[in-house]
């Protein structure tokens, strides 16, 4: 969900600090599936290369907070995958459906239900042509997790009380989101897909293969 160049600037494998003490490290190797341990295991201290210098939060709270935010940031990128999916879906059943015998208030219902998903993929990523020319509109929740995530490779001193808000406003969006995408794929949609085989629409991805009567 970030864009291109931001994704390769902030997708290090560095991954988060950690909090200064002693830590473990172990090798494995996996050989046709079977994992066994190469028995080279090493002790190691880690120290701090840099202390905060504003008072705030400890090293242990920014981690907690940091975890609270890489969560977040994977449940909405799997949000965003299922949607993306479930959108592939209505193209198909609506290009089927303008091929077919079956009532249109199909067509109409599964389009629909596109939009309400478009619109709350736009609350999550945004809406990429309002923002290709520069149409203001609401916050997406991912632009509120880079902001609460901001140079959490080598920030050693957070969360701030606006990181906190971000992250705090961007929960309470996808709460919301999430209630509405349950609404919109567990029943609108899977009612249309049970229309659709009532219907005998021919055969869509998503949905199980008609047998003939």
């Amino acid at each position: 969900w970030l864009p291109e160049t931001e994704r390769n600037e902030n997708s290090s494998a560095a991954g988060v600090l950690v909090a200064p003490g002693t830590y473990k490290v172990a090798m494995q190797q996996r050989i046709d599936g079977a994992l066994s341990d190469l028995d080279q295991d090493q002790t190691f201290e880690v120290v701090s290369i840099r202390e905060p210098t504003l008072p705030g939060s400890s090293q242990q709270q920014r981690i907690a907070f940091q975890r609270q935010v890489d969560e977040m940031v994977r449940a909405v990128s799997g949000t965003l995958k299922t949607i993306d999916e479930i959108l592939k879906q209505l193209d198909a059943i609506e290009e089927s459906l303008q091929n077919s015998t079956a009532d249109m208030a199909l067509y109409a219902e599964a389009n629909s239900i596109e939009k309400r998903l478009i619109g709350q993929r736009d609350r999550l990523s945004g809406n990429t042509t309002a923002g290709r020319y520069s149409i203001n509109g609401p916050v997406p929740v991912t632009s509120r997790l880079r902001h609460a995530a901001y140079s959490p490779n080598t920030n050693a001193y957070g969360p701030t009380s606006t990181q906190g808000q971000s992250l705090s406003i961007a929960q309470d969006e996808y709460s919301d989101i999430s209630d509405q995408l349950s609404q919109l794929i567990d029943r609108d949609y899977r009612n249309l897909l049970n229309s659709l085989d009532a219907a005998g629409v021919p055969w869509t991805p998503g949905r199980g293969v008609l047998t003939p009567n």
